[in-house]
Formats: structure tokens, C-alpha cells, sequence
């Protein structure tokens, strides 16, 4: 069974060659971006989400499975709500 991995920010730079190589390793891969891919870095055999990964509860709908590696080139997004004090 093939590990799944879930690359945020995968239709940038890195996000590209990294799911690339990901495939090459026979990997099935989930790209999760806010912007659609180019046309010349569109893979065939990639899932592509689109989805705004500020919006905890967007995500929360779009992802449905689970995955063995979620790789972060997106940036960093706080989702812990803060406590009144």
C-alpha cells in the first residue's frame, strides 16, 4: 500500500519538486494550495485541493483522509483559539 502524503503550499517551488520526487518514491499525493496550478507544473497523478489554510473549518471539510506525512510549505497558520482571561 502506498504512503499518502499531503503537501501544503504544493503548487509553489518547492511544494512542485517536492511532490515530484514524492511520486518518483511511490508515493500518492495530495497537494493543498490557494491557488490553482500553473499549466506547465500541473502533474497528472497528484489530487489537488484547493483551500485558504487560514480558515480552520475550510480545511476541516476539505480534508477527508488520513496521511501518513503532511509536509508545510505554506507557511505558519495558528489555529489555537485564545483563552479569555
Amino acid at each position: 500500500m502506498k504512503k499518502k502524503n499531503l503537501i501544503i503550499g504544493g503548487t509553489g517551488f518547492l511544494g512542485y519538486h517536492f511532490a515530484k520526487k514524492c511520486l518518483q518514491n511511490n508515493f500518492k499525493v495530495t497537494s493543498i494550495s490557494q491557488k490553482k496550478p500553473k499549466l506547465i507544473r500541473k502533474i497528472s497523478n497528484i489530487k489537488y485541493i484547493l483551500c485558504d489554510i487560514t480558515k480552520k473549518k475550510m480545511i476541516q471539510k476539505k480534508i477527508v483522509c488520513d496521511y501518513d506525512y503532511i509536509i508545510n510549505f505554506g507557511g505558519y497558520v495558528n489555529h489555537f483559539e485564545k483563552k479569555k482571561t
